[in-house]
């Protein structure tokens, strides 16, 4: 029989950061659970924090680890070590581009999860300070790691050019996307939940984050010079922020109320039905680690429009229409193809159901395990 590894991950995402990250942190151990009965699965978190998408987090099979302290973020920085090295644990996963100091000091061997560096790809989102922080931070984590983890090949690229990572030490593991993305929702179903909920039979769809770099200003900036006979209506599913605003100050410029359509609050289980009933996901993003929406969108058979920049290309495979994002009249370009072909639309759709199953949850946690196991008999 396997002995069992204790693995300790850094928690920290999955109990405060209900977005990229979080969700990142979330699905991997809900797969772990599922798939490797062979793994202890510890939790380290500074805080606990009980809602309905930690819930699961706070019962069998994981154990938490939250500290007895009011210096929760040196702990998590650098006294985790001790709670790690007293819980006896086999492997350290740190999940979202940090592991603490010191644990290179100890007999327990390392993995960092990297998703992006954003911090040099688009420095202008940051402050000087946080900017400067960020980079410490994920270049030291990198350093001291015993492996690291790429999502994406162009993740591991940009670890060897700007931190100057041998390629040797990165390993390219995927992620993927919830569960409920991977079941193919019912055609029936989705028209009854789009009726009930009034909204229209043909639209596309944007889903992400409301900042500059996802380039919804961008998207609806094209949008706005589609054919009438064509310019189904845009849902789009954000949160709010000032760039939110800004999008909605051009709409309302652009005399686009009526077709732009904000889903607020909306229910992260209903997320399925909304991307099998789109005629397109439209993701004009112009830099990404992964792209999860797009993955999301092609377990429901909806094809993509993205950018063929950073991993974009990688996350849609022949799922979607590249364009080049920064030029609005390309997103246009692909937009108007899209929209006037049924059949390519139907075609992308396919190809790229074929090609999500790669990031299907038991391959990649066959790819972890192997990797855990890699690192405690070194």
């Amino acid at each position: 029989m396997t002995k069992e590894l204790r693995v300790g991950f850094d928690a920290k995402r999955v109990f405060q950061n209900f977005t990229g990250l979080g969700n990142y942190s979330r699905t991997l151990l809900l797969d772990l659970s599922k798939h490797k009965p062979a793994l202890s699965l510890n939790l380290f978190a500074p805080k606990k924090i009980e809602r309905e998408r930690t819930a699961a987090f706070l019962n069998d099979p994981f154990n938490c680890h939250f500290p007895n302290t009011i210096f929760k973020s040196s702990w998590r920085s650098k006294g985790m070590v001790k709670d790690l090295l007293r819980e006896k644990i086999d492997v350290y996963h740190g999940l979202s581009h940090e592991i603490p100091l010191g644990i290179e000091k100890t007999n327990i061997p390392s993995v960092v999860s990297m998703h992006d560096l954003i911090i040099k790809a688009d420095p202008k989102q940051f402050n000087w300070v946080d900017r400067k922080i960020y980079q410490a931070k994920f270049k030291s984590s990198c350093k001291r790691a015993t492996k690291i983890v790429a999502i994406s090949e162009s993740t591991k690229k940009d670890l060897i050019k700007h931190f100057s990572i041998a390629a040797e030490k990165i390993e390219v593991i995927y992620q993927t996307c919830h569960d409920q993305f991977k079941t193919l929702s019912d055609s029936t179903l989705t028209k009854q939940f789009l009726a009930t909920n009034n909204l229209p039979n043909e639209y596309l769809l944007y889903v992400g984050s409301a900042i500059q770099r996802k380039n919804l200003l961008g998207l609806v900036q094209a949008y706005s010079q589609l054919p009438t006979e064509i310019q189904i209506p845009l849902l789009v599913v954000c949160g709010e922020s000032a760039y939110k605003d800004k999008v909605q100050a051009l709409i309302e410029k652009l005399r686009l109320a009526d077709k732009v359509i904000f889903l607020n609050d909306f229910q992260f289980s209903n997320l399925p039905y909304l991307y099998r009933g789109a005629s397109l996901l439209c993701y004009p993003s112009l830099y990404e680690g992964f792209g999860l929406p797009i993955i999301e969108s092609l377990f429901q058979k909806t094809a993509v429009l993205t950018g063929n920049n950073s991993s974009l290309p990688e996350a849609s495979g022949p799922g979607a229409i590249l364009i080049d994002a920064k030029q609005e009249e390309d997103i246009l370009r692909g937009l108007t193809m899209l929209l006037e072909s049924a059949d390519l639309r139907s075609k992308l759709a396919n190809l790229g159901f074929d090609y999500v199953q790669k990031f299907n949850s038991k391959v990649i946690c066959n790819q972890w395990q192997t990797l855990y196991q890699g690192l405690v008999g070194r």
